[in-house]
C-alpha cells in the first residue's frame, strides 16, 4: 500500500515537473526541469514496467544531459581553425561587393 502511493507520487511529480519545464522562458531552467522530470519518469515507468515510455524518457534525458553541457565539450573546435574562419566561410564577400545601390548600375 505504502510503496503503491510512493510509486504513484513519484509519477505525478514527475508528470507536474514536466509541464512545468515547458512554461520556462530560459532554456537553462527548461533544461533542469525537463531532465529532473524525465528521471522521475524513467523510475515511475520501470516500476510499472512500460518499457516504450522508459525508452522516450531516457532519450529525452540523454538529450537535455547534452544541451546542459559546456558548448566547449559538445562541440570541439577543428584543429587549428579560428571562430573568424568558421564565420568567413560560410558567405562569400564577394556576392555582398557586387550588388550596387538602385539607379546607380550604369
Amino acid at each position: 500500500m505504502v510503496i503503491d502511493i510512493a510509486r504513484e507520487a513519484l509519477g505525478w511529480a514527475g508528470s507536474v515537473l514536466l509541464v512545468v519545464s515547458l512554461l520556462q522562458s530560459r532554456m537553462l531552467a527548461l533544461r533542469v526541469l525537463n531532465l529532473v522530470a524525465a528521471l522521475l519518469l524513467i523510475a515511475y515507468n520501470i516500476a510499472l514496467g512500460v518499457w516504450p515510455s522508459v525508452a522516450m524518457n531516457v532519450a529525452v534525458a540523454f538529450i537535455d544531459a547534452y544541451y546542459l553541457l559546456p558548448p566547449s565539450i559538445r562541440r570541439p573546435r577543428q584543429r587549428g581553425a579560428t571562430v573568424a574562419q568558421h564565420r568567413s566561410s560560410k558567405r562569400p564577400v564577394t556576392a555582398l561587393m557586387k550588388t550596387s545601390a538602385p539607379g546607380k548600375d550604369r
